[in-house]
């Protein structure tokens, strides 16, 4: 007969670390977004940096959700 093996998972956990895989994934990529104060297309990384088109400051911050 064979033992029953139980596996506890702390999904708490699992998702912190799903989380910072996602952070850590984006870190050095730009995205493709109108800038909020002159509407031009520009590639921007998250967080703080300057739109080339008008020099206003751009905050982009991506929230990453798991269901």
């Amino acid at each position: 007969m064979k033992p029953k093996v139980s596996v506890k998972i702390d999904e708490s956990a699992l998702d912190n670390v799903l989380l910072e895989a996602m952070k850590s994934a984006v870190k050095d990529k730009k995205f493709d977004i109108a800038c909020p104060h002159c509407g031009k297309e520009v590639s921007v990384p998250e967080g703080k940096s300057k739109c080339p088109s008008c020099g206003q400051t751009i905050d982009l911050s991506l929230n990453f959700k798991l269901n």
